[in-house]
């Protein structure tokens, strides 16, 4: 099975990594495998939970979230399967 994806945001839709510093959104969809959906989700990001942008790394990868008080490093490839509605 091949991991690849590929997420079309199309219309008033956001992902994750659109987020700009401080700014908060909802989580609306998980566009990733199940694999990676299991993942994330393990880690509290799945659909309605509250996340904020906080930074990202010299090379702007990863980006780092705070979710449910907690701090998460997320691959941009994976910010970008995070459909979010900007709260």
């Amino acid at each position: 099975m091949n991991d690849c994806f590929v997420t079309i945001l199309l219309g008033e839709q956001m992902n994750a990594a659109q987020l700009k510093k401080g700014e908060s959104a909802r989580v609306v969809a998980l566009h990733h495998p199940i694999k990676h959906q299991e993942r994330l989700t393990a880690l509290g990001i799945y659909k309605n939970a509250m996340l904020t942008y906080h930074t990202t790394t010299l090379f702007f990868d990863p980006l780092l979230f705070e979710v449910e008080g907690r701090l998460l490093a997320i691959r941009k490839k994976d910010a970008y399967a995070i459909e979010v509605e900007q709260i």
